[in-house]
C-alpha cells in the first residue's frame, strides 16, 4: 500500500474529471435510444400483461431484447408493440 498527499483541490480535480468522464459516456449510450421511448423493466411488463419472470424468460429466450443504460434495463416500446401483435 502506498499513500500519496494530495490537495483539496487537486482531489476535487480529479473527482471532477471522472464523473465527467462517466457523464459522456451515460450520454453516449442514451443517444443511441434517443428516437424510441425506452420503458422499464416493470413497465414492459404491465403493457405485455405478463410478470416481470415471464419478461425475464422472454427476454432470456430472445423473444424481446433489453437495452442496459448503466445498470439498469430498459425496453423499446415498439418492441413491445410488435410482441403484442
Amino acid at each position: 500500500m502506498q499513500l500519496i498527499t494530495i490537495s483539496k483541490s487537486d482531489l476535487a480535480n480529479i473527482i471532477r474529471e471522472n464523473v465527467r468522464a462517466e457523464l459522456e459516456i451515460f450520454k453516449q449510450n442514451f443517444k443511441k435510444f434517443k428516437d424510441d421511448d425506452l420503458v422499464p423493466r416493470k413497465e414492459a411488463a404491465r403493457i405485455l400483461n405478463i410478470d416481470l419472470s415471464t419478461l425475464y424468460d422472454w427476454t432470456k429466450d430472445g423473444k424481446l431484447i433489453q437495452h442496459k443504460i448503466g445498470r439498469k434495463v430498459y425496453y423499446k416500446r415498439s418492441e413491445n408493440e410488435k410482441h403484442l401483435i
